[in-house]
Formats: C-alpha cells, structure tokens, sequence
C-alpha cells in the first residue's frame, strides 16, 4: 500500500495534465474547430510539437485560439517538466526492490486513466462540464467565423440550386424535399431577391427557386 502513496503525486499529476488538455481541446472546439482537429491541436500545443502549416493558420488568424494555445503551451511545458520532476525524485528515493514494483502500479494507473478517457462515457461527461464553465464564464468569446462554424472545408458545404423547369422539386414542401435530399437540409429559399431563411416545412417550392442546403461533401 505505501508504494501505491509513493506514486499517488505522479497519478494525480497525469491527471491533471489530462484535464488541462482537455479544456484548451473543448475551447478550441467551442472556436468552431472539429472535435478531431481539437483535440489533436490541443494536444500538438500542449507537448511542444506543433502542427501543420494550413492548421497553424486557423489558430494565428484567431485571437481566442491564440490565447487558448498559448495556455496550452505554457502548463505544457510547466506541468511536463512537474510530472518528470516528481517521477524522476519518487524512484531515486525508492529502494531498489521496490522500483519494478512501483513501475508496475505507475503503469496500471496511467493505463486505466487511458482507457477511462478513451472508452468510457466519463470522456464527454468531462468535456460537458468543461463546455458548461467556459460558457457559463466567457472565458473566450466566439470569434469563429460561419465558414468555420459550418466546417466547411472538414466536409462539409454549402450549395445553391436553382430550381428550373425539368426540377423534380418543383410544387413539393421543403419537408418533402429534406427528406429526399441525402445528408441535405435547407436552410433557406432565395425567391425573386427574398431571402426565406430557415423556411417552414409546408412552404411549397416554385419555379426558379434557388434552395440553400447544408450538406455533408461527397
């Protein structure tokens, strides 16, 4: 049991490296970035070891990930160079017999916080709560622009059709369109320079309609 105290410190201090991860990944992803590339970024900040050319650019033209980053980057290198500290002090004060001893259990920790994170409802519990601080707090304020709060580029888009004579569209509600368009949804009718956003699922669609869709690239 004392050699499970002896590796409490480095435990507790994973976990905390895991939880600083975590919010700057959640904030990036409420700046409009994709969980995927949040985490990834958040991650890359977090150990130093940066990332693309094209991502970089989406951080740089944006103060709130400039900041977020920068968070990262500073308890990165600070709790990093912690955790090497306290790991490297508990196992040279460590009697020889114990040290595989201690290596083990420090192991079966880390591995069972990764599992927890990873594969566990425990994940989008925290990120939850996370999302419901930074928000609840405007820790950063919302400078995505709608291209990236749409993703477009990380597939997804927006289309324009026009609606001509030979449209199979035409004289059907925008609720029966929505439901022949494949991973479609209108978000607006532009007719006769009237812009209907968000239209109603009973307006019926005319000739030379141009419908706005999102939809997930092919």
């Amino acid at each position: 049991m004392d050699t499970f105290y002896n590796i409490l410190p480095i435990i507790i201090n994973v976990i905390a490296l895991i939880i600083i991860v975590r919010i700057g990944a959640v904030a990036l992803i409420l700046t409009g970035i994709s969980s995927e590339k949040a985490h990834f970024q958040a991650l890359s900040a977090f150990t130093g070891t940066g990332f693309t050319t094209k991502e970089s650019e989406k951080i740089i033209n944006n103060k709130i990930r400039r900041r977020i980053i920068a968070f990262l980057i500073i308890f990165g290198n600070g709790g990093l160079i912690t955790l090497f500290v306290t790991a490297t002090t508990t196992f040279s004060l460590s009697n020889k017999d114990f040290i595989l001893q201690k290596a083990i259990y420090l192991a079966v920790g880390i591995a069972l916080l990764y599992f927890l994170m990873k594969f566990s409802p425990l994940k989008n519990k925290l990120d939850s709560i996370i999302a419901y601080f930074i928000e609840k707090n405007s820790w950063f304020e919302d400078d995505a622009t709608i291209i990236e709060k749409l993703h477009i580029g990380d597939g997804y888009t927006v289309e324009r059709i026009i609606l001509k004579e030979n449209s199979k569209f035409i004289g059907k509600t925008v609720l029966q369109v929505n439901k022949e368009l494949d991973e479609k949804l209108i978000i607006g009718i532009e007719r006769y320079e009237k812009w209907i956003a968000l239209p109603q699922d009973d307006i019926v669609l005319d000739l030379y309609d141009i419908i706005v869709v999102y939809a997930k690239a092919k």
